[in-house]
């Protein structure tokens, strides 16, 4: 249907006629304008487009030809055309003229059959005046049949499969860049997660899985458990259970963290403002547990827009042959067999992986790693505070360890000093950057450049 205001003007006019006719001009300027906005809307909204502008060019016709002479018609369309042109805005002036002239067109013969009724005995005027009404029927219709035929061949149609208006919501939707117009899906399990003591907490998770979920801290890229994790499942808070994340959404970033387009529903992550690091960002939380999981950004692919860069310390994976055995059975239909294929594909343009020329990358860690070739008495070293994890693997061919830190309780020289004590020749480092192998050589180990860490 079109616009409201559009057919207000067009009602404004009929209207605005009759009471020019009948009660003056001043009249029809006040009353033709609340008739635009009162009565305008309603005609349209119940009857439609052409029916509302044919009933008032055929108003306007029939009341000036019976009651009034061409100085009132004429003067109560002028301003009831501009009080409805006031609240039709531009787009309603075509179709206010488009009444006007149809008005008149009807009208012209009628001024004269009124001006011979006037000239009659007063004892006359009235049975001359209903002939004159009598007459204008004919008119009227004509009005009436060609306001449907012009406007009506200007209204959209609709067919019958065709969508319905547009509610707010809708307008708002389809006005939205890509990026926020695609919808969280709905929530699939109402089950309530509670958040653990602050000492169970402490005894539940791992020191890396503390630090990054209780005190925001970044762990390193492409050195964690599921930035290459391709399996079917879904992501929980390591920390309460909450359900976060499905592999459904999982993507390739280039970035080296868990990266996704959505949460697995609904209520379960929350935004907050996040200016550390000298810059503004999204952080996100776990709703329930309030884990802190990482940074949401703008730049991700279709269909929602949106990269929920995330820890996978903050994360716990249960596949889809164990959701229904550890309480997550509600969220296996939706995968219905499906395999990573059914994932978002690779999108690595984005803040964090490639940040703009001299500008910050929008992921920044705030954990280290050091990774030595596995040797004897591993096990026995003493692991110095500002160790966090310690994790088997594979450099290669070769068996490996990887030692997460915090840089900001021990530097990588230090750990190297501790790691490789007593057996100082040996020992061979991983080197993962430039600045790593210089260290490494100043102490005098041996070095070998990284390759990714696979984990056992």
């Amino acid at each position: 249907m079109p616009s409201r205001r559009v057919t207000g003007a067009a009602f404004a006019f009929g209207a605005g006629a009759f009471f020019a006719a009948s009660f003056g001009a001043f009249f029809a300027t006040a009353l033709g304008a609340f008739f635009a906005v009162a009565f305008g809307a309603f005609f349209a909204a119940a009857f439609g487009f052409a029916a509302a502008f044919g009933f008032a060019a055929a108003l306007g016709a029939f009341f000036a030809a019976t009651f009034g002479a061409f100085f009132a018609a004429a003067l109560g369309c002028f301003f009831a055309a501009m009080a409805g042109f006031f609240f039709a805005g531009a787009e309603g002036l075509f179709a206010v003229f488009l009444v006007f002239f149809v008005f008149l067109a009807a009208m012209v013969p009628q001024i004269i059959r009124t001006s011979a009724g006037r000239e009659a005995p007063k004892p006359d005027r009235l049975a001359a005046r209903i002939q004159v009404m009598r007459g204008s029927s004919s008119t009227a219709l004509f009005a009436l049949a060609l306001s449907f035929a012009a406007l009506g061949a200007c209204t959209p149609t609709r067919s019958a499969d065709a969508s319905p208006p547009l509610t707010s919501a809708a307008v708002t939707a389809s006005s939205s860049p890509p990026a926020a117009a695609a919808a969280l899906p709905r929530q699939v399990s109402t089950r309530a997660y509670t958040r653990p003591s602050a000492v169970e907490l402490k005894s539940r998770l791992s020191p890396l899985q503390f630090e990054v979920t209780q005190n925001a801290a970044t762990e390193a890229p492409f050195q964690n458990a599921y930035w290459n994790n391709h399996e079917a499942g879904i992501y929980v808070d390591v920390a309460t259970g909450e359900p976060l994340f499905s592999s459904r959404d999982k993507f390739e970033s280039g970035t080296g963290w868990p990266s996704f387009t959505r949460p697995i529903e609904d209520g379960r992550v929350v935004e907050h403002t996040d200016t550390t690091l000298g810059m503004a960002r999204t952080e996100v939380v776990s709703a329930a547990g309030n884990s802190h999981l990482g940074h949401v950004f703008d730049d991700g692919p279709a269909p929602s827009g949106m990269r929920y860069c995330i820890n996978s310390a903050s994360l716990r994976f249960i596949p889809v042959d164990r959701l229904a055995a550890e309480g997550y059975g509600a969220y296996a239909p939706s995968f219905g067999g499906a395999l990573a294929a059914d994932s978002p594909p690779p999108a690595t343009s984005n803040s964090c992986a490639l940040p703009p020329p001299g500008e910050t990358p929008g992921c920044s860690a705030t954990l280290d790693v050091a990774i030595f070739a596995r040797a004897a008495g591993d096990a026995q070293v003493t692991r110095p505070a500002g160790v966090l994890e310690v994790v088997n693997g594979q450099e290669g061919a070769q068996a490996a360890v990887e030692v997460t830190f915090d840089p900001s309780k021990l530097t990588y020289a230090q750990l190297l000093t501790v790691w490789t004590k007593g057996r100082e020749k040996a020992s061979l480092v991983y080197a993962r950057t430039a600045t790593q192998k210089q260290v490494a050589a100043a102490i005098a180990l041996r070095v070998a450049d990284a390759v990714p860490f696979r984990r056992e």
